[in-house]
């Protein structure tokens, strides 16, 4: 499969701006703010999306976004989350990459950081490219080193000729 029909280099971060949750006492983080710092993360995806010049609305983009992680998270385990939605914002499937070195708190089902965050948006009626490469990705991350591929990467290039190395 040709990833760069949808994974475009403007629509890969390479180093999120989004910093580590923490505390300012040395107690667990709230509730509170757990849930606020999910959403900088969401809008900070929601624009690496929208780069892709095909979103017709960041906003609603990013609350639609907000809303699907409040109902079920889509951090899958081993410092790997695959936000997803079908929406109406966009016209064609599209995806996007953003990396955070440091890990980031985003309700993962092993509660660990997120370092990679494969986004992914299609139109409500498009089922072939959303499914099919969900599934793609999720069972690449079990049985390949597509993390840590992932995690070295320098350049926008050449994380889409790693997608098209390793998710066959």
């Amino acid at each position: 499969m040709n990833f760069a029909q949808f994974l475009s280099p403007e629509c890969i971060c390479l180093d999120m701006k989004t910093g580590p949750l923490v505390s300012l006492d040395e107690e667990e983080p709230s509730p509170r703010m757990k849930k606020q710092h999910i959403e900088a993360v969401v809008k900070e995806i929601a624009q690496v999306l929208y780069n892709s010049g095909k979103i017709q609305n960041l906003s609603k983009l990013t609350n639609e976004l907000i809303y699907r992680e409040r109902k079920s998270s889509s951090g899958i385990g081993l410092e790997v989350a695959l936000p997803h939605l079908r929406c109406l914002q966009t016209k064609s499937f599209i995806m996007g990459f953003a990396r955070s070195h440091e890990g980031l708190y985003f309700n993962s089902i092993d509660e660990e950081p997120v370092k990679i965050f494969i986004a992914m948006a299609a139109p409500p009626y498009d089922d072939k490219h959303y499914l099919k490469i969900y599934k793609l990705l999720s069972k690449a991350f079990l049985e390949t080193d597509a993390k840590e591929q992932l995690l070295e990467a320098h350049s926008p290039s050449q994380v889409i000729r790693i997608f098209n190395q390793i998710f066959r």
